[in-house]
């Protein structure tokens, strides 16, 4: 039963929530109050009790439970964090076909954020590499690779 309850999208919403957006569903919830959030009207614990807490709709006012839809969308979000965090960015390609080390890039990192240069242009002002070769890399090899 209690893995049942870890798996619904009720529960999967909750863990993804703050401690105060926690509360806040678990005061207005009929899951949890038993009553519509909309109207108040009590739910007949026998007859309009769910199979799913997700699954919960007032007969009377016409509300309708939104929770999974909820999830759906903060799980795209953090999806879509994750998928930017996963980028391989230019540094990564440079040091790994060997045209700079793992130094200069950081060294070049450091001075980027204090000059408000972007990367490449750092690495090209420091003469590590050339313009023209990460022209290249980036059309041809990085932006192919982004692309959907």
């Amino acid at each position: 039963m209690i893995q049942h309850l870890q798996r619904d999208p009720l529960t999967q919403l909750l863990s993804q929530l703050t401690r105060a957006e926690q509360l806040q569903v678990i005061m207005k919830h009929p899951f949890f109050t038993g009553h519509c959030p909309k109207c108040q009207r009590e739910f007949d614990r026998f007859s309009s009790v769910p199979s799913s807490p997700t699954d919960w709709q007032c007969s009377y006012c016409g509300w309708i439970d939104d929770s999974a839809q909820a999830l759906s969308k903060t799980t795209q979000q953090n999806d879509a964090v994750t998928n930017q965090a996963e980028v391989k960015r230019l540094g990564s390609y440079l040091v790994e076909a060997g045209l700079i080390t793992q130094a200069q890039v950081d060294d070049a990192l450091a001075a980027q954020s204090a000059m408000g240069m972007r990367l490449g242009e750092v690495l090209v002002q420091r003469g590590w590499i050339n313009q023209q070769t990460i022209e290249y890399l980036m059309a041809k090899v990085i932006l192919p690779e982004r692309e959907p």
